[in-house]
């Protein structure tokens, strides 16, 4: 996701600049480019998350973190 996903998104946020400004997009259109993007890093993050997450889980479950040093929500 990172490397097919996130790096697009420089080249996409500098396409809509770049078409709002040379009169080729609307300011909506701009705007929905930018909360496109936010969505993709947020997503991104979300997965990060997960992963961390399960690795965490992995390594309780095997004993290498002791269940005292563990804060879950």
């Amino acid at each position: 996701f990172r490397d097919e996903g996130l790096a697009m998104l420089p080249t996409l946020n500098q396409m809509a600049q770049d078409a709002y400004t040379y009169g080729q997009g609307t300011v909506l259109e701009l705007l929905d480019s930018i909360q496109s993007i936010a969505e993709k890093q947020i997503t991104y993050l979300d997965l990060m998350e997960s992963v961390l997450q399960a690795e965490l889980d992995v390594r309780f479950a095997s004993g290498d973190i002791p269940t005292g040093l563990a804060v879950k929500p």
